[in-house]
């Protein structure tokens, strides 16, 4: 008899508002996919964060607890690996469990006034400094019940993980394309926001959407 447990692909889009949605009637943001998804599915339209950061807000979705339970009350706090999750109930339940992209339920930098020498780099396994300077090269695994993960830390000109070994080796030159400084301002003059000089084939949401397919 087939297995008729249902799959599930988590759609995680970071520094989101609710109303930057064509589906939800923004007359400048395109957003075709999601669109699509919400036409096809059901879509809340009185659905409420935790919490508005980071780690928080994913450390709720991974426990299904609120900040006061598992501990991450702001970003900085690493959640406990001995808080259950949903990936690992998942993995306990016959599921493979695999993640593309960012993850942050570990800091994305060292503590100011630290040496990465005198870190251990199995607690900062998401952390962009132990990544740029070699001194990790994977997420040790089972990670928050995750038995795979391709990795890509923070944003923009300061991304790392596993998609920047993947960039430097398409390109050697290609990270230098996503500063500001090879991109161009927008007319908006909206802050921390450029025109990225990286071809849309390398930027890693393409990344993502690839290593995701990829692996189903």
């Amino acid at each position: 008899m087939p297995d008729r447990r249902p799959n599930f692909l988590c759609f995680v889009t970071d520094q989101h508002r609710h109303d930057h949605l064509g589906c939800a009637g923004n007359p400048i943001v395109q957003t075709p996919s999601i669109d699509r998804l919400a036409s096809e599915g059901v879509r809340f339209r009185r659905a409420y964060v935790n919490n508005p950061l980071c780690m928080p807000g994913r450390a709720t979705m991974f426990t299904g607890q609120t900040a006061r339970g598992h501990g991450v009350r702001t970003n900085g706090i690493p959640l406990d690996p001995r808080v259950p999750t949903m990936p690992q109930a998942l993995a306990d339940a016959g599921y493979s469990t695999h993640s593309v992209g960012k993850i942050h339920l570990r800091q994305f930098g060292a503590p100011k006034g630290v040496p990465l020498d005198d870190l251990d780099p199995s607690e900062y396994p998401e952390c962009g400094q132990m990544w740029g300077e070699r001194r990790i090269d994977t997420v040790p695994t089972p990670y928050y019940g995750l038995q795979s993960v391709e990795l890509s830390i923070g944003h923009g000109s300061w991304v790392q993980g596993d998609y920047m070994r993947w960039l430097e080796q398409q390109d050697p030159d290609a990270p230098a394309l996503t500063t500001p400084q090879a991109g161009e301002p927008l007319a908006s003059g909206a802050e921390q926001s450029w025109k990225m000089a990286l071809p849309e084939e390398l930027h890693y949401s393409k990344w993502i959407a690839d290593r995701t397919i990829a692996y189903l």
